[in-house]
């Protein structure tokens, strides 16, 4: 493997270190997609869970504006999509080139190169997959229009999947917390800053008992205080693209 630069040792250190603050899967997504572009120069990231039996995609690209409007053809046409076919034949998510498994002049004869890439400007990707539910495929690309991505490029994205797939574990793991409707609304109120008595008052119990859901909550939560709790119940997921065909 290639000698990273000081300066792009940094950067890495320095994403990976906002990874570790990120909580909720919108700010994950976020964090991700600005990140990678930050250490791999390119026109457009993007962040997809596709799922194939029902045809459905949802969208998170960083700019927006280069997706094409309209109904994504993704999935009418994703068994052009060699990284995709890849991914789901064998069960690799490792980073890869486009090029790594097809020839351009081949991919540039499809319908999804004519139909998506072609009108968004876009010529070469790199791309992984992240866990993901049953059923859904979950594909973070890299893309851009003058060059294709280098050894280094490749290498380097290489060497950040593992920790964005331990991140996504983390936070699917999270998602998974199941909290009863009492607990819900201490939490949400907790959230809007109310102290154990304000939210006692307003559900018309006791602040010991107050006190007892948030010792419930911070169990489910896996955090230690009120503002780690605050923050969870805070977060909530970006707007996304989302299209189905």
């Amino acid at each position: 493997m290639h000698h990273l630069a000081i300066t792009q040792g940094r950067a890495v250190l320095d994403f990976l270190w906002r990874l570790r603050h990120v909580t909720a899967q919108g700010a994950f997504v976020a964090a991700v997609l600005e990140g990678l572009r930050t250490l791999i120069p390119c026109e457009m990231t993007s962040y997809n869970e596709v799922q194939p039996a029902s045809r459905a995609i949802r969208t998170v690209a960083v700019p927006a504006s280069m997706l094409p409007e309209g109904s994504t053809p993704f999935t009418r046409h994703y068994r052009d999509h060699p990284l995709f076919l890849h991914q789901m034949r064998t069960g690799d998510g490792s980073p890869h080139r486009m090029t790594d498994m097809t020839s351009m002049r081949t991919f540039s004869g499809t319908g999804l190169f004519s139909e998506l890439y072609r009108p968004a400007r876009i010529r070469w990707e790199m791309a992984m997959t992240l866990p993901a539910p049953a059923g859904t495929v979950r594909c973070v690309t890299l893309d851009r229009q003058a060059r294709d991505f280098s050894g280094r490029d490749l290498e380097l994205l290489q060497l950040v999947h593992p920790y964005l797939v331990d991140a996504q574990r983390q936070i699917d793991a999270a998602g998974d917390v199941r909290l009863n409707p009492r607990e819900r609304d201490v939490l949400s109120l907790v959230a809007s800053g109310k102290t154990n008595r304000e939210i006692g008052a307003g559900l018309r119990i006791s602040p010991r008992t107050v006190q007892k859901h948030l010792e419930h909550i911070y169990d489910k939560l896996g955090v230690r205080r009120r503002a780690g709790a605050a923050t969870r119940a805070g977060a909530q997921d970006p707007a996304t693209r989302s299209r189905n065909t």
